[in-house]
């Protein structure tokens, strides 16, 4: 039995307790005690040093699409700036930066032609951060008023069993036309809002394939609050 190790992939800086980690692709949930530390990193059952180069913990997704801009979105786990290389092919051949030291990063792609396909990749230093593929690409919006678009809205997809989610993620990858964004209404997580990793289990992994050429607009539903199910507290 296999599973993806990008997937697995946790920065520690908690102090000792259980995290429920999802093999999305053996469809296998394993409990992995974590060790709280800052300078080590789990991978599966893999320790690794603080010189290993950052990987991907959130995969990238698109926002802030317009006419002639771009917004890219992603997670490593390590605090390290990061570079967005793109271009009209995949010999890309333009950079925008996203500095500082951080974890959570975004940017912003602007001076763009409407109604066109860039192919980006992401990478921290030396160390590419994603694939040469083709599925790694953005197109902008339309400038036209009169030629029709297509959307895909969609909400209360936040369930904990994570096979409730892979049927969908597959109807939206096979869509043709393909949605040129999608919306979701709220409740990304149903019940587990406590942590970020609960959103990469959830949505962000699970849609992952989609959201890298998809711009995903969600907005805030109640269960995205912290939600107390033992003690009643239903927001």
């Amino acid at each position: 039995m296999s599973y993806d190790e990008n997937k697995m992939k946790r920065v520690v800086n908690r102090p000792v307790r259980q995290l429920l980690v999802a093999g999305l692709s053996a469809g296998i949930l394993l409990s992995i005690g974590f060790v709280s530390s800052s300078h080590w990193r789990a991978v599966g059952s893999r320790w690794e040093t603080p010189d290993a180069p950052p990987t991907l913990l959130r995969h990238p997704y698109l926002q802030k699409g317009t006419t002639r801009s771009m917004g890219i979105a992603w997670m490593i786990d390590d605090e390290q700036p990061c570079t967005v290389e793109y271009g009209l092919t995949q010999k890309l051949g333009r950079v925008v930066e996203s500095p500082g030291n951080r974890r959570m990063h975004f940017a912003e792609i602007t001076k763009l032609e409407p109604d066109t396909r860039y192919y980006y990749r992401i990478r921290s230093g030396d160390t590419w951060l994603t694939p040469p593929d083709e599925s790694y690409h953005f197109r902008t919006h339309v400038a036209s008023k009169n030629k029709p678009f297509s959307f895909v809205v969609l909400g209360d997809s936040g369930q904990p069993e994570t096979g409730d989610q892979c049927p969908l993620a597959d109807l939206l990858s096979a869509l043709k036309p393909k949605p040129d964004f999608i919306i979701h209404t709220g409740d990304l997580s149903q019940r587990w809002a406590l942590d970020e990793a609960e959103y990469d289990l959830l949505t962000f992994g699970v849609y992952r394939d989609m959201l890298r050429n998809t711009p995903f607009y969600p907005t805030q539903g109640n269960h995205d609050w912290v939600t107390d199910w033992e003690h009643g507290l239903d927001p």
